[in-house]
């Protein structure tokens, strides 16, 4: 329980410091971190390439090999949710509101300014389809499945925590992990999560925004925008807090 107090509280910390930054300094902090993305596009893009493709190679080899039929629960346990249940909530949640603007929006956007066609060509075209099959096809897919096959396996059949450091125990051991590198871990997992999250969120109002401007004459500026945030950001509390199962209380009929 210290650690993930520790994790939270220096991940909050964190988190506000950007938040402050962003706010009194929007220009650096746009400037900062487009030279940070320049930097890690530039210097580890082939990483990035490499280390993809042999995630869903290792995702084809689960799929077909017996490694792929061990349970995530218990050896006894029995799934909660049918087959297509799974694949409707993994849907949702794998996609979510980046499916919603960028489905659109990206394929265009690499159309209008393809990488290396000439703008507007079958070429640029092809670039964009290509482009945006590999931000949200198998590639995507295959980061998703494998983060969430470690985190699944090692909480609910081995009892660990939910928490990225648990899943690296057999790789670091288990005193780092339990240690500062550990807390290392877990607090970079937390704000590279919430900084897709933010990102995702963000364009997601932005979106949602110009639609009602469109339909409704909404004004479309930050005001409505930042109700959006708060009204999604609520839902998305309640949506967790009260699970995925509908918990029914039984009815009794009073007494004659």
């Amino acid at each position: 329980m210290k650690k993930i107090s520790n994790v939270f509280w220096i991940s909050i910390a964190i988190v506000f410091a950007a938040i402050i930054f962003g706010v009194a300094a929007p220009d650096s902090f746009e400037e900062a971190t487009g030279n940070l993305q320049a930097f890690l596009t530039s210097t580890f893009g082939w990483y990035y390439l490499i280390l993809v493709t042999i995630i869903v190679v290792f995702c084809i080899f689960l799929i077909f090999s017996p490694v792929g039929a061990i349970k995530l629960g218990k050896a006894d346990e029995k799934p909660e949710f049918s087959k297509a249940s799974w694949f409707a909530m993994l849907f949702s949640a794998g996609m979510g509101i980046g499916l919603v603007f960028w489905g659109a929006a990206e394929p265009l956007s690499h159309f209008m300014n393809p990488p290396l066609a000439e703008a507007g060509t079958a070429a640029a075209n092809k670039e964009a389809i290509r482009y945006t099959f590999f931000h949200w096809g198998i590639h995507a897919w295959g980061i998703y499945a494998i983060v969430a096959l470690a985190l699944a396996y090692f909480n609910f059949r081995k009892g660990e925590p939910g928490l990225i450091s648990a899943t690296l125990k057999p790789v670091l051991g288990k005193k780092a992990m339990e240690g500062n590198l550990g807390i290392v871990v877990d607090v970079l997992a937390v704000v590279a999560t919430v900084a897709g999250v933010a990102t995702t969120l963000g364009f997601g109002a932005t979106q949602i925004n110009g639609g009602l401007s469109y339909l409704f004459g909404i004004p479309n500026n930050y005001t409505v925008q930042l109700f959006i945030v708060i009204v999604v950001t609520v839902l998305f509390i309640v949506s967790a807090s009260t699970g995925l199962e509908l918990h029914q209380t039984p009815f009794h009929p009073p007494a004659a």
